[in-house]
């Protein structure tokens, strides 16, 4: 998880050391985000320090998503929708503030108002993750975004707001892929698929008593066999794949 940059002028490539004046381009690969079902923006901080010094019993991603989380904001961004959709959810947005996490509301009137970050519901800090790493440009164009149980700990009327925020994403071109538990989000994500004429994979995960985990993939939810079969086997996890490449296409139609 990370990105590399590399800055080059005309001058550079032919051994002659940099031009004054020439133009520089930035190259800047796209990023692979994994959010686990834990949100971690309330101990980001505390986290990266953590790993800096320690051997810690957690997996190296919840780093990497910290120091992804901490990347500057850019300046003059234009495509801000899906932030303001977070944004009227959680109720403000998430900044940096003595190197931590705080919610700044958008109420009239409360320009220095803020919450700390462990005060806000875990499912809000959630989306926040989504909100501060779309102001710091790391889901963009060609990226990744590995989203473990995206529902947990949301209420019903924002996991239904999550299948068009997911949409957003797609069409920025980013390439979701997605482990949830919930049959309502599924729902959510198929209706949407069929309004929209969306690019959706689904696999599912079922194990029979010892037997090994056996995965099914299918372009409708319906035909997932741990979908049809739910009342007679035990509920395990079903994985949502999203392309951005059909978002595209229908946009383009």
């Amino acid at each position: 998880m990370g990105a590399n940059v590399t800055i080059e002028s005309p001058g550079d490539r032919e051994g002659c050391g940099p031009v004054p004046g020439a133009a520089r381009r930035i190259r800047a690969q796209a990023f692979s985000v994994f959010i686990p079902a834990h949100e971690i923006l309330s101990v980001a901080h505390g986290l990266r320090s953590l790993f800096a010094t320690y051997e810690l019993p957690f997996d190296e991603t919840w780093n990497d998503l910290a120091t992804l989380l901490y990347r500057p904001r850019l300046k003059d961004r234009s495509d801000t929708e899906i932030e303001d959709v977070i944004g009227d959810i959680v109720g403000g947005r998430f900044e940096v503030r003595d190197e931590r996490f705080v919610l700044r509301p958008d109420a009239e009137g409360d320009s220095g108002a803020q919450l700390d970050a462990p005060l806000v519901s875990e499912g809000h800090r959630k989306l926040g993750m989504i909100q501060v790493l779309l102001a710091n440009g790391v889901l963009k164009d060609q990226g990744y975004l590995f989203w473990d149980e995206p529902e947990a700990n949301l209420n019903p009327a924002s996991i239904r707001l999550l299948a068009p925020l997911i949409a957003g994403l797609a069409r920025r071109g980013v390439q979701v892929f997605l482990a949830t538990h919930s049959l309502f989000l599924l729902r959510e994500l198929q209706m949407l698929d069929e309004d929209e004429d969306a690019d959706i994979r689904y696999f599912g995960l079922d194990r029979a008593n010892d037997d090994p985990v056996t995965v099914t993939q299918a372009d409708d939810l319906d035909d997932l066999p741990v979908i049809t079969g739910r009342e007679v086997s035990p509920a395990v996890p079903w994985t949502a794949r999203w392309s951005a490449a059909g978002c595209q296409a229908h946009r383009q139609m």
